[in-house]
């Protein structure tokens, strides 16, 4: 029944032209996922390299079949180069708002706001991925997205300037992410 939901005859689900479709074009994607799991399974064997095929196969298919067409994004991927100094910096401004959220504890220096502020990212993915590192760090919480328009929860705000705001709370992640925003 959802292979017919979403048009798939029996006989293209047999050639096997449904999962060339979707794999195909992701498979960096799927020797990634691959990668981790034989990772955190701690072994190459045949069996974990089996069962990590199995596990990332179907894993990038759900996501191609569920996100694909949900919105306006024509695919969630990220160049390599800016996620991993995306990562890199994500780690940075995580030990670092933990320090900074200690030591506006330890002061008590917390009077916490709740701010609107607009990013400049058109990509909705990238979008969401800063939101989410603005979560992420400690000190901050993303309460809610509608299009560019962020509502932040900041406990220990340092200015009251929309600018410098943004400037505090979007900080390198909207700059890195710009980069890439029409990937």
């Amino acid at each position: 029944m959802f292979f017919v939901k979403i048009g798939l005859t029996d006989n293209r689900l047999m050639k096997g032209e449904v999962i060339m479709k979707y794999i195909r074009p992701y498979w960096d994607t799927a020797l990634a996922l691959l990668l981790l799991w034989c990772i955190m399974n701690g072994s190459f064997g045949l069996s974990t390299l089996i069962s990590g095929s199995i596990a990332s196969l179907v894993t990038v298919i759900m996501v191609r079949l569920l996100f694909s067409n949900n919105d306006h994004v024509k695919n969630y991927r990220v160049p390599l180069y800016l996620f991993l100094w995306f990562f890199i910096v994500l780690i940075f401004q995580i030990i670092k708002s933990a320090i900074s959220t200690v030591i506006s504890i330890s002061k008590n220096n917390i009077d916490p706001v709740i701010i609107e502020l607009d990013t400049s990212i058109n990509n909705h993915w990238f979008q969401c991925l800063v939101a989410n590192s603005i979560t992420l760090t400690p000190g901050t919480v993303t309460i809610d997205k509608t299009n560019h328009h962020l509502i932040i929860l900041w406990l220990y705000p340092t200015t009251h300037d929309k600018k410098a705001q943004a400037d505090a709370i979007f900080g390198p992640f909207e700059k890195i992410l710009k980069r890439g925003d029409n990937y």
